[in-house]
């Protein structure tokens, strides 16, 4: 069976808009993947449901289609926030991708004690998120933002339940809350000054295992553990 391409685009689709002018998608279609009149694909935007295609005209600057079916979006059963401190520029994109694939809702890069790399490509980071939502079937576009303090984080979170990720925490358990926002420290871990905060915050920690686990690692396990455990 020959694959259906699911394009996620910027504009607001319906019954009554079956055109595509989004710039860098009718490039895709055009001329990286060569599609021709007839293709099936799928388009949605941002929190939409997926519209089963057929494709009825490419032009320069824009690309026609029929709908043929609607597919209802899938349910993501929490809203996540993850606040992952950055990493090595590979490893966090990573995480970002893998997260996109779990379902988070949100991704807040963040400088704690121990951070070394200051700098993230916020741009590039998006793009990937967002070819993984189109790989993974998932609907809502993932916020990431800004790299940001560990104290900035916890003041915009404060109103959420929190918890860290910690080898020195406790043994973890199950969180059944519908929104919540988890910490994620870097290779170094925690240091003292970081915890203080947790503490000022009244942030409580807990440990995935005995085993200490990488950061990307401790990312993916600890956000499909919170989503969908």
């Amino acid at each position: 069976m020959k694959k259906i391409h699911r394009f996620l685009t910027t504009e607001n689709l319906s019954d009554h808009n079956n055109s595509i002018k989004d710039k860098d998608l009718v490039h895709i279609i055009k001329n990286v993947l060569k599609f021709d009149v007839g293709e099936i694909c799928i388009f949605f935007f941002d929190g939409s449901e997926d519209y089963l295609s057929e494709i009825t005209e490419i032009k320069k600057d824009s690309v026609s289609f029929r709908t043929i079916s609607k597919i209802p979006k899938k349910n993501i059963p929490k809203n996540i926030t993850a606040c992952i401190s950055i990493t090595k520029r590979d490893t966090f994109e990573i995480v970002v991708q893998k997260l996109t694939e779990i379902g988070v809702n949100k991704i807040i890069p963040i400088l704690s004690g121990r951070t070394v790399k200051q700098a993230l490509k916020i741009d590039r980071l998006q793009k990937i998120s967002e070819e993984a939502l189109e790989q993974s079937g998932g609907s809502n576009v993932v916020n990431i933002l800004d790299p940001i303090s560990l104290e900035e984080c916890l003041n915009q979170t404060k109103d959420m339940s929190c918890i860290y990720f910690d080898i020195e925490g406790e043994k973890y358990q199950k969180q059944d809350l519908k929104e919540l926002a988890f910490y994620i420290g870097p290779e170094g871990g925690w240091n003292d000054e970081d915890k203080a905060l947790f503490s000022k915050y009244n942030v409580k920690s807990y440990k995935l295992g005995e085993t200490v686990l990488r950061a990307e690692t401790a990312s993916i396990v600890c956000g499909y553990k919170l989503l969908w455990d």
